[in-house]
């Protein structure tokens, strides 16, 4: 009877605490969508003007106490939206009361109204996250040259939030065209690392509003050492920056290291070739061991963070041999990794790896794997580069998805991949042959970039010495040349230049002047101590002196 009614007695106590607490739990649930209902069921959440929203924010007469709160109940949403969603809804309340257009409040009460399985409202909220995306690619595209205009710089996190990805780092600059900008790096599963730019020039006025001074000190240094004192990683990574662009960097490592430790991926990657730079000046055996250890250990903190620039710098490391011979082979899997998030460079990397040999028995097969998925990444790099490979060694298949991609490139003015394809149509390689497309290909890309050295050059040599005699348009590569030469100083500098100038003289059969013109080639080869053309240099003046011109397998 005794162990009944102890029994019964704990049942009863337990039941009644359940219910207390059930009880409680409804009154937390309800008054959270109390407090949140007037911006659910408001008219005005699914019309609002964000960009009116953030005017009248800014221009509130209680700005500096209001941006204050916001920031601290944003924080606040930042560290709970993951893990505690039924918090959100009083701060997400909280915050839309403050500042209607909060991208972090509508998307707090989003994940709250999920979490609820309120739909109407949800939709509601949805539907002015939105509202503020279509906003801001209405304003920029998030890069330097076109920031997105944010209230703080948790609201930009919070568009990380928003994107699935994770903040990785960050950094304050001043690009031309804006006072102040957050650039912010993002990692979301399975992708590259990105940036993503805010324009936050209106807290650096507010700041100096608040913060009276001089014009001369009213400047985006003091509102930068202000955040690095409240321990803010982009802060800090800016000052390290700054002090590392003077070749201070003893002052650099100080703040760069603080930043690193907060796991800012920029501050790593700096940091990393700040290590580098001073290694390469560093005789001292011990010193320069301890600055090799301190430049992996820093690009290997950056590669854990997602960084694929990371992946390849080290991957150049280990193939010069920085970390010796033996451990060259650690460049490849590095290199893999960056190109398996879409890094270009690294994929192109790989592919003249097996195209040459290097580090690996020379395949071209599996070179132009690597050559074919940089273009499929759309990188303009990637594009040219498969294409100048195909042409090299001879593809004759028909690749209408690359020559489309050259097309495109073409058409947005891309000079180079006119180059390509008049290479390309003079061969008949991955194309039919036509000379006509050639020539009219080559023009295009001089007409497109008539003050592009490289441009005028390659197009002007080919259709000087090309051994196809339908293709050789000897007076016009004179006339591009002659107008290049004379009025680009850098390029009628350079020996290779020259050469390609004489040439075009001896083609037009103007021996005396292609011979003038060769002699200052190699005048210029040997002042520049230009060991790999002063023997060519040397056979084309032969020819030139001996009234002959020069013939070449071009393109």
């Amino acid at each position: 009877m005794q162990y009944t009614a102890l029994t019964s007695s704990l049942i009863s106590t337990t039941r009644r605490f359940l219910i207390t607490c059930l009880i409680l739990a409804t009154a937390t649930i309800a008054g959270t969508l109390g407090a949140a209902q007037s911006h659910a069921q408001s008219p005005e959440a699914n019309s609002f003007d964000p960009a009116a929203a953030l005017d009248t924010f800014l221009t509130r007469e209680d700005f500096p106490e209001q941006h204050a709160r916001l920031t601290q109940l944003e924080q606040q949403v930042l560290q709970l939206i993951s893990d505690e969603p039924l918090k959100l809804g009083s701060l997400g309340s909280a915050i839309l009361d403050i500042y209607p257009g909060s991208l972090t409040g509508h998307l707090a009460m989003t994940k709250f109204y999920a979490h609820v399985d309120q739909t109407e409202s949800l939709a509601q909220h949805t539907q002015s996250l939105q509202a503020i995306m279509d906003h801001l690619a209405s304003v920029g595209d998030g890069t330097m040259l076109g920031p997105w205009p944010v209230a703080s710089i948790y609201e930009a996190q919070a568009y990380a939030v928003y994107e699935a990805a994770q903040v990785a780092g960050a950094i304050y600059q001043m690009p031309d065209g804006f006072d102040l900008v957050y650039l912010l790096a993002i990692k979301a599963p399975d992708q590259p690392l990105q940036t993503r730019t805010f324009d936050i020039s209106h807290l650096l006025h507010k700041y100096n509003e608040t913060n009276p001074r001089s014009e001369a000190q009213a400047e985006p240094w003091l509102f930068i050492r202000d955040r690095a004192r409240q321990n803010d990683s982009a802060a800090q990574t800016a000052i390290g920056a700054a002090y590392a662009r003077y070749e201070n960097f003893t002052e650099a490592t100080g703040w760069l290291k603080i930043a690193s430790s907060s796991g800012n991926v920029l501050a790593s990657s700096l940091l990393a070739r700040i290590y580098y730079t001073q290694s390469t000046s560093e005789q001292e055996p011990e010193k320069l061991a301890e600055l090799k250890d301190l430049t992996l250990d820093s690009y290997m903190q950056a590669i854990a963070l997602g960084s694929t620039e990371a992946m390849y710098n080290l991957a150049n490391l280990y193939i010069s041999n920085y970390y010796g011979e033996e451990n060259a082979e650690a460049a490849l899997p590095l290199l893999e990794q960056a190109a398996a998030l879409s890094h270009t460079p690294a994929t192109i990397y790989l592919g003249h790896l097996y195209n040459n040999g290097i580090q690996v028995e020379q395949d071209q097969a599996q070179a132009e794997v690597w050559f074919a998925q940089a273009a499929a990444d759309q990188d303009p790099a990637g594009v040219l580069t498969y294409g100048r490979f195909l042409f090299a060694n001879k593809r004759t298949s028909a690749n209408p998805e690359l020559i489309e991609q050259l097309k495109q490139l073409s058409a947005d003015g891309n000079a180079e991949a006119m180059v390509v394809l008049g290479n390309l149509h003079a061969r008949g390689y991955t194309v039919k042959p036509s000379v006509r497309q050639a020539v009219r290909w080559y023009k295009k890309a001089v007409k497109a970039d008539p003050q592009n050295a490289s441009i005028v050059n390659e197009v002007a040599w080919t259709l000087t010495v090309t051994d196809i005699k339908t293709l050789q348009r000897a007076r016009y590569a004179r006339r591009v040349m002659n107008k290049m030469m004379q009025t680009n100083l850098n390029a009628a500098a350079r020996p290779e230049y020259l050469d390609t100038w004489a040439a075009t003289h001896a083609a037009n059969g103007n021996f005396e002047r292609a011979v003038e013109l060769q002699q200052q080639a190699l005048e210029a080869a040997n002042a520049q101590q230009r060991s790999d053309v002063i023997g060519i240099l040397e056979t084309h003046l032969a020819l030139f002196e001996k009234g002959d011109v020069v013939s070449e397998a071009t393109p």
